[in-house]
């Protein structure tokens, strides 16, 4: 089994073991403040803007620049559901378009961690992928600025994709 698919695997395991111990929240003033800023605020949107770089069996095949846009509905403090959709133009005049709906898990207010599944296209063929994603968001009045990190894998070149996102919660 490839490192990628061992990620996906531990990844998966601890997302169970998380949903199975949902009810059990930490208590604490900290947690009741993020809960609250997030039932305040469920819906986050935002603009990504970065890199992506392709690789086939293992080694860098091609860069490229990423945009796109990511939704996040938290259903619960710690947890959201949410839907990405990006476009890469690569070097080579390939474009992708890119397309997930991770279940993300929110361990501290400011990190998150995604995996689900989603697709990518180039117009004539459509490849199923697994995304895992990490973000930092740093909180600036009503704007949210994250760093972010992801890595698609699919049956064909894998992605990993690397940039920043700025959004807003409402």
């Amino acid at each position: 089994m490839s490192p990628v698919r061992k990620a996906i695997a531990v990844t998966l395991v601890l997302g169970c073991v998380a949903l199975a111990k949902g009810a059990e929240t930490p208590g604490g003033e900290a947690h009741a403040q993020v809960g609250a800023a997030h039932a305040a605020h469920p819906h986050h949107l935002g603009f990504f803007i970065g890199g992506a770089t392709r690789f086939e069996d293992g080694s860098a095949d091609d860069t490229g620049v990423t945009y796109g846009l990511e939704y996040e509905y938290r259903f619960a403090p710690d947890w959201g559901m949410g839907a990405v959709v990006e476009g890469v133009a690569f070097a080579d005049d390939h474009r992708d378009l890119a397309f997930a709906f991770p279940l993300i898990w929110h361990p501290l207010d400011s990190l998150s961690l995604g995996i689900g599944p989603g697709f990518e296209t180039d117009g004539s063929h459509r490849t199923f992928l697994m995304r895992v994603s990490v973000s930092y968001g740093f909180h600036l009045r009503n704007l949210t600025i994250s760093p972010s990190l992801a890595y698609d894998t699919t049956s064909g070149p894998d992605t990993f994709v690397y940039g920043f996102a700025v959004g807003m919660g409402f």
